[in-house]
């Protein structure tokens, strides 16, 4: 029995005419969530084994290509197949001075496809062809989909490109469009010849389903010009339930007590919210185990050739070590000076769905810990740095770079260390191409009428199969604009910058102490990191904190006044090198992740707290606390922005809603920023 239905018959019978056709080089096929785009795919396989034609089947991410094999289509990932890891170059940075060496891998591509394969890549859109350009490594041209193109080798007359995928979905994290499903981008670009093919009808069996009429939606309004974009709401029925942030730690703990891989995920906007409900989920499951334990969901979160595992795949945890590893004061030189960097190791093993054995390794546990997405370049240095060192006490009689090095490093335990963050909460470009039974979807931060917002809510709402637990969803129709006043300079502000409500102790202050204070701590800890400078004691007074820093044996003391709002002033230089040099790092930038506890019952406060989160994801500004005050008609939205403070006073009247914007800066027009957030609110 036949089980495509006559539009995907339709497409297949034009696929194969494209095969047999010497002129033609790529095919692409669109489809919206449930239009059987993988049904396609595997039937198009089955006829090719059965003409005994050569194929190949490649995903972007190793979640994706897990995806297609679920569904008995054997897949690797895009890097697997196309680069070349047996004979990676590595490129050494020599300098006597071990701070100041570095590495660059450049992995080349691997000889063309002179069989004339069939090559079909699944979730195009999620393939770019921008330029990565990264400080320590290179993946042949560092265009992936150029390479895809020169890998397929259109001088062999059979070799064709198949590409398929969603447009409504998130385009390539480096890019702003899904250029493998754009035919104008390869006729233009690379001059070939490119037919494509469109799956528009839903299975009969997914009609109903309203996850699909909420992802139709929104592909509608993405068709339409902006401009006449003027409602979206989120239908909430039958297998999609509205749940509130404060529940979902609960609701998802109770659901699913037991960790289990492809049962539920809960996909937010940014890592910082993966971080938050991630450690609160732990807390429920794992009451008693702030460190990774065995049961635990841990996803890979960056390609490990060593292993055979990739970005986004997820591994339980069958054994860990209660010892962990520290490796301290690895010096690295960064814009002209010299820092520091520590890391913890810890041993674990873990099991992984599409692995036979589990894999016995070490983890990066600090990497684990830490609110940051991933190690930056100057830590990826250090771990090369270390490398260089260790390897040069264990085997002094050969010299960097030699056969034996590189042997070494590939396989060096620390080095090549999995960088894992826990699974149960992840960003939504990290659930990009893949699916589970269950999905809590926050959409706090990504709400608004213009394409990016739109694409992310289509990607996030279609990873759910069975049901959807929605959290913030889209209510837009109360209001589409707003009078902003021009921005106003002020000398102070209120006390009521800062939410006091978060419980966190630090090491000098009881949970009890101002936030400022303890938001104070975490910065002047975090900037510290890569320092010679510690902290020894601080001794908390009123408006005051001093700071007791330590270097060597030398302790330096820097009395720092804040006020009433916890402002902290900025730090004036001294006398002595040493202590300017110590003031510099005090008083640079930072980007504090604050989250903010706001719940409202109100429908028109709750669609504005959308529309300004999102503004603030944007524009990456931070909300420091939100004070309504209905008495007065209206609501203050304070902000960490260029300056040290400022704020947005959003009035209100009974009949007709918000009305208009009062935005107040400490550096009035001059704050960047909050021009930019401004501006971001007018347009959207």
């Amino acid at each position: 029995m036949n089980p495509l239905t006559q539009e995907q018959q339709e497409i297949i019978n034009t696929l194969f005419s494209f095969l047999e056709k010497e002129n033609e080089h790529i095919f692409i096929v669109k489809g919206a969530a449930g239009s059987g785009k993988t049904t396609l795919i595997k039937y198009l396989i089955d006829k090719l084994k059965e003409n005994q034609k050569l194929f190949k089947v490649m995903a972007p991410t190793g979640r994706a290509s897990k995806v297609l094999r679920d569904k008995g289509i054997n897949a690797s990932t895009i890097h697997r197949g196309i680069y070349n890891f047996e004979d990676v170059i590595i490129k050494e940075v020599e300098n006597p001075d071990d701070s100041k060496k570095s590495y660059h891998y450049i992995y080349p591509l691997h000889f063309p496809n002179e069989n004339g394969e069939i090559v079909i890549i699944d979730e195009a859109s999620m393939v770019s062809d921008v330029e990565t350009k990264h400080e320590l490594f290179t993946f042949g041209s560092g265009k992936l989909l150029s390479d895809v193109i020169q890998y397929a080798n259109f001088s062999n007359r059979y070799s064709k490109l198949i590409f398929v995928g969603d447009n409504a979905q998130l385009p390539p994290v480096t890019d702003n469009e899904s250029k493998a499903l754009s035919v104008e981008y390869f006729q233009s670009e690379h001059k070939l010849n490119v037919q494509e093919a469109e799956l528009t009808t839903i299975h009969r069996q997914l009609v109903d389903s309203t996850i699909l009429q909420n992802a139709n939606e929104i592909r509608n309004l993405l068709k339409k010009p902006k401009e006449q974009r003027n409602t979206f709401e989120l239908l909430i029925k039958n297998e999609v339930e509205e749940i509130s942030n404060i529940d979902l730690t609960s609701h998802f703990t109770d659901k699913f007590p037991e960790p289990k891989i492809g049962n539920g995920v809960i996909v937010c906007y940014s890592n910082q919210g993966a971080y938050q409900y991630n450690q609160s989920i732990r807390e429920k499951i794992f009451p008693n185990s702030p460190n990774v334990s065995i049961g635990d969901i841990l996803m890979v979160i960056n390609n490990n050739y060593n292993q055979g595992v990739f970005n986004g795949d997820m591994a339980t945890v069958t054994e860990v070590s209660a010892d962990v590893e520290e490796i301290k004061n690895i010096p690295v030189y960064e814009k002209g000076k010299k820092i520091y960097v520590n890391f913890s190791f810890r041993n674990v093993k873990l099991k992984f769905p599409h692995l036979s054995e589990e894999v016995s390794c070490k983890i990066i546990d600090s990497l684990l810990n830490s609110p940051y997405r991933d190690l930056n370049v100057t830590e990826m240095k250090a771990l090369y740095i270390n490398f260089v060192m260790r390897f040069r006490e264990k085997y002094p009689q050969y010299k960097e770079g030699s056969q034996e090095f590189k042997e070494a490093l590939k396989t060096d335990l620390y080095f090549n260390a999995l960088r894992v963050k826990y699974g149960y909460a992840i960003t939504c470009h990290k659930s990009q191409g893949g699916e589970w039974d269950s999905v809590y979807v926050d959409y706090s931060g990504r709400i608004g009428l213009y394409d990016d917002a739109l694409r992310w809510c289509y990607t996030a709402t279609t990873r759910a199969k069975k049901e959807l637990f929605v959290i913030n969803p889209p209510k837009i129709n109360g209001f589409h604009r707003l009078e902003i006043r021009p921005i106003t300079k002020i000398g102070k502000i209120g006390k009521e910058f800062y939410q006091n409500t978060h419980t966190f102790s630090t090491p000098f202050h009881t949970e009890n102490a101002h936030i400022a204070l303890r938001l104070k701590y975490q910065e002047v800890e975090s900037k510290l990191r890569s320092t010679p400078f510690s902290i020894d004691r601080i001794v908390s007074s009123n408006y005051l904190e001093k700071y007791f820093f330590k270097i060597e044996n030398e302790i330096i003391q820097i009395d720092w006044y804040y006020d009433g709002a916890g402002i902290f002033k900025t730090l004036q230089n001294r006398h002595y090198e040493i202590e300017n040099q110590l003031i510099e790092t005090l008083n640079a930038p930072f980007y504090h992740e604050f989250a903010v506890n706001y719940s409202t019952e109100n429908s028109l406060f709750k669609e504005l707290y959308n529309r300004i989160l999102t503004a603030c994801s944007e524009c990456e500004v931070q909300i420091t606390n939100i004070v309504e005050h209905e008495a007065n008609f209206h609501i203050n939205y304070y902000l960490k922005t260029d300056a040290k403070f400022a704020y947005l006073q959003c009035y209100f009247t009974k009949d007709k809603g918000f009305t208009s914007v009062l935005p107040f800066s400490e550096q009035g027009s001059e704050d960047v920023e909050l021009q930019k957030l401004v501006n971001f609110i007018n347009q959207n």
